[in-house]
């Protein structure tokens, strides 16, 4: 059991919380916010870009690539935060919610996981 732990730790990577943060006052001088993006806390994960044909079709007509996000239990994700995959650095949006998907406490592998979305970082 200690083994499964360690094999799903191996694949996990570093990813990075990012945080939205007004900047000038929070004005951009014509009626916007103007926002800059800075990095929060650090922590492990395995993303799984989704192969089903539906989703497939569905990024040929404009949707954006989809994940499942599977996280060591303890990581909380909420719906619309955004995080960066450090070894690419690209960035995602998380689509639902740690929360709700996490493995019953008897489980020997203590995992949650969310669903998320490849995101550009508005500049």
């Amino acid at each position: 059991m200690i083994g499964e732990q360690y094999m799903i730790g191996d694949m996990m990577e570093t990813c990075t919380l990012l945080y939205e943060r007004s900047i000038n006052g929070g004005s951009d001088g014509q009626g916007g916010i103007d926002y800059t993006w800075e990095d929060g806390a650090s922590f492990m994960a395995k993303l799984i870009k989704s192969g089903s044909p539906e989703v497939k079709i569905a990024e040929r007509q404009g949707l954006k690539e989809q994940y499942t996000v599977v996280v060591p239990a303890g990581v909380t994700l909420r719906h619309q935060q955004v995080f960066r995959r450090e070894s690419d650095k690209a960035t995602f949006r998380v689509t639902g919610s740690t929360i709700d998907n996490v493995a019953p406490g008897w489980s020997s592998v203590q995992i949650a996981k969310t669903t998320a979305e490849r995101w550009e970082v508005p500049a």
